[in-house]
This record gives C-alpha cells, sequence and structure tokens, in this order.
C-alpha cells in the first residue's frame, strides 16, 4: 500500500534510503556519501524534503513494514513545455522485488504527473541496470546523455 511519508515515517524513509544507498553507492557517486553517516545524511534530508511543494516522497507498505519508496521532485522546465515530474529514487528491498511494487509506485508517479499537469516525466537509470525492462514496460524511452555532476566547493550540510 502507497503512504505519502508524514513525519511520523522518517524512520522507515531513512532506512530504506540508506538501504538504497549501500547497495547502489559507487565511486563514481557523490564522493561526499562515503565518509558521512549515512543515517545522519538521509535523517536531515528528509526533514529538508518532506514538506516541500514540489517533492513527494511515497512508501510502500508490506504488512506494515516499509519495503519501497519513489521520490518524485516536480520543476518548471522550457524543454517540456511546463512542468517535469523526475523520479529521483525509486527502491524496493531485494527480497520484496517482483512482486509488483516498483509497477505500482510507478503508476503513482503517473498518476500524481497528471494530476499536476507535467508535460514529461523522467529518471535516470545506469546502463547496466536491470531495472530498463521495468522502466521500458512503464512507457519510458531511453534517450543517450551523459550525466555530469558539479558539487560545492564547500559541502555546506
Amino acid at each position: 500500500m502507497i503512504q505519502k511519508a508524514a513525519i511520523n515515517q522518517k524512520s522507515d524513509w531513512v532506512r530504506l534510503n540508506r538501504a538504497f544507498a549501500l547497495e547502489e553507492l559507487t565511486e563514481e557517486d557523490d564522493p561526499r556519501l562515503k565518509s558521512k553517516d549515512l543515517t545522519q545524511h538521509f535523517s536531515d534530508a528528509f526533514d529538508f524534503l518532506l514538506d516541500r511543494s514540489e517533492c513527494q516522497l511515497l512508501l510502500w507498505y508490506e504488512d506494515s513494514i516499509a519495503v519501497g519508496f519513489v521520490t518524485i521532485v516536480t520543476y518548471p522546465s522550457a524543454w517540456s513545455g511546463g512542468w517535469t515530474a523526475y523520479v529521483d529514487d525509486l527502491y524496493v528491498l531485494p527480497t520484496y522485488r517482483r512482486r509488483g511494487i516498483a509497477t505500482a509506485l510507478l503508476q503513482e508517479v503517473d498518476r500524481y504527473a497528471d494530476e499536476i499537469g507535467a508535460k514529461r516525466i523522467q529518471l535516470l537509470v545506469s546502463p547496466d541496470n536491470p531495472a530498463h525492462t521495468l522502466y521500458a514496460k512503464q512507457g519510458f524511452a531511453g534517450v543517450p546523455l551523459d550525466f555530469l555532476l558539479k558539487y560545492p566547493l564547500k559541502d555546506k550540510s
């Protein structure tokens, strides 16, 4: 079951984001995360994101246990000619995969994007990620891009 995150679900959201980071973090990712306490990092992130109108933090529960989440960020885009819904993160715990949870979360992204009148939904995924099949089934098509990152000189967090 999908729930919009509330303050009392912070520990669930932090736990899932930490699990995601530990599973996915590579040398190419934000090098600052390697040296941080991930629990504190995601706790601070939750506080920052929770009440922002441009963010949706959604959790999936199975038998009262949070097992997946999606973070949606919306922003105006000249290229889309309106609002874009960006799937910032999507994650399901490994033991709960292949049960339709990620599909349901993506369908909720579609519903939310429709609700706000978004002209485009986008996400980033590494070329070797097996989730490409899932995304293709949900109507996403690949566009070859180089994803470039730049971090501020000083980490202000």
